[in-house]
């Protein structure tokens, strides 16, 4: 009973703790429970730990799709080798070739499809770019499907997980970073625009439908004629909520001279605006005796004119 447990808790040892927290007996190859093969040969080295001292034979081809190398397959295929009387440890290990190199192209038109399909969006309302790195997967005998995803797919770079199946089991997922753009109306530069410039559609700025990186929420997408620049602003850049400010020849709540003209009459006096307004515009104003509310129209900054 002693010697059983002994060997129990040799086999646990092998398992589960590192290379670095338990060295293998000289005599013994720990085979593993699953190897991706990207080469044409197989070296025991890939499907086994074993000491260092021992050579590393190649023992078969890369298999055409996964299958199970069974320990007494092992046994079988070092029968003629300097190691026939090692001992292996370990039940079974899976094979699974990695032979075939899956283009970029490949990639997006799967992911776009899934997309389209999952997703209420439509062919021309993103783009996708594959840019990550080389992907190897079997040629034969596996299903592939991709993760789980959001509904609502917001831009900017994204992970999506690409899953291996092999007898209805899954063995594997690769994951892969996509580029994702989105189709949205923006507020764009047409030229330079400098600080204190009033912005007029057609004239400096432009609404353009593009795609972006750049969530919607962070960018106008509204006619903002007669806004002011706070900051100077490049030809071609979207211009975001922070970088404008609609300001006005008088805004609400600041003093402003009231003038009333009729005829020889010139009469002036001041006020306090009620409303605010560009010239042309009418606002509100509250006189000097701040019992009346009249209406005036805006003529210059901080000037108003009774009609």
């Amino acid at each position: 009973m002693h010697k059983f447990a002994e060997k129990v808790l040799q086999t646990c040892l092998l398992f589960f703790l590192p290379s670095s927290a338990y060295s293998l007996p000289k005599d013994t190859l720990l085979l593993k429970t699953r190897v991706f093969l990207y080469q044409d040969k197989v070296y025991l080295r890939d499907i086994a730990r074993f000491s260092s001292s021992k050579p590393n034979l190649a023992i078969l081809a890369r298999p055409k799709q996964p299958v199970y190398l069974e320990k007494s397959d092992l046994k079988l295929l070092l029968q003629k080798t300097q190691l026939a009387n090692d001992k292996v440890v370990g039940r079974q290990c899976l094979l699974v070739p990695m032979d075939r190199k899956v283009e970029a192209q490949e990639l997006h038109d799967s992911l776009q499809k899934e997309i389209l399909h999952k997703t209420k969006l439509n062919i021309g309302d993103f783009r996708l770019r594959y840019i990550g790195k080389d992907v190897h997967l079997p040629s034969q005998g596996v299903a592939f499907r991709w993760g789980h995803f959001a509904r609502k797919l917001t831009p900017g770079r994204r992970i999506f997980s690409l899953d291996l199946y092999w007898k209805k089991r899954k063995i594997f997922s690769e994951r892969l970073l996509f580029v994702m753009e989105r189709k949205i109306k923006a507020v764009t530069a047409s030229q330079n625009i400098r600080k204190g410039d009033t912005l007029l559609e057609n004239k400096n700025y432009q609404l353009k439908t593009l795609f972006t990186l750049e969530k919607q929420k962070y960018l106008l997408s509204k006619n903002v004629d007669g806004y002011t620049a706070l900051a100077s602003i490049e030809a071609g850049e979207l211009i975001r909520p922070k970088q404008i400010r609609q300001l006005y020849a008088v805004q609400r709540g600041s003093l402003v001279d009231i003038f009333y003209i009729k005829g020889n009459l010139f009469i002036r006096g001041r006020g306090k605006a009620k409303s605010s307004g560009n010239v042309g515009d009418n606002v509100q104003v509250l006189g000097h005796s701040r019992k009346k509310t009249i209406t005036a129209e805006v003529i210059a900054p901080g000037k108003v004119q009774i009609k």
